[in-house]
């Protein structure tokens, strides 16, 4: 058996063998990380838009009662205050802890909403109205922003080339 022979029938076969088997354990560790990575983005956003939703509904249940006229029990009024501050606590610690696999632009809409949220008013019905605003165009935006993020545009382009034909 030649040198050539040799090279054909066994270095040739395992040199393929483990390139193939590298470049897919490459690959398999890639993909393997890259969904991890979304799995905890969306864990962090999915905390993220249950905060926003908690510290909306102080605004909102305070707005009905003013526009209704009632007031709410002090008993009440206390557990909602503690819920909006464990709300919003959390989602600071959120926004902190994940910065570092979170968009700026989500964590800047948050930093922009935290400002929002400090503007102070004497007129009650404004700062309700205003602050619960705030928060739902906050929420509205990063819908947005973490669609993107995430590549879950309502419209994918196999979405759109299947209406295109269907449509001709």
């Amino acid at each position: 058996m030649g040198v050539l022979e040799v090279w054909k029938s066994i270095i040739l076969p395992l040199a393929s063998a483990v390139i193939g088997g590298w470049l897919t354990a490459l690959f398999a560790l890639g993909r393997f990380q890259k969904g991890k990575l979304w799995e905890r983005k969306t864990e962090a956003y999915t905390a993220i838009f249950a905060a926003l939703h908690d510290m909306g509904r102080w605004f909102d249940d305070h707005f009905d009662a003013t526009e209704r006229g009632t007031e709410i029990p002090m008993d009440r009024q206390t557990e909602m205050s503690r819920d909006y501050r464990r709300a919003r606590d959390a989602l600071y610690k959120r926004i902190a802890g994940e910065s570092w696999v979170l968009p700026s632009d989500c964590i800047d809409r948050i930093g922009q909403l935290r400002k929002q949220l400090d503007v102070e008013d004497h007129d009650w019905i404004k700062i309700l109205d205003a602050h619960s605003f705030a928060i739902s165009t906050a929420m509205d935006d990063l819908r947005r922003l973490v669609r993107r993020d995430l590549s879950m545009e309502p419209r994918s382009l196999r979405r759109r080339i299947a209406e295109w034909f269907s449509s001709a």
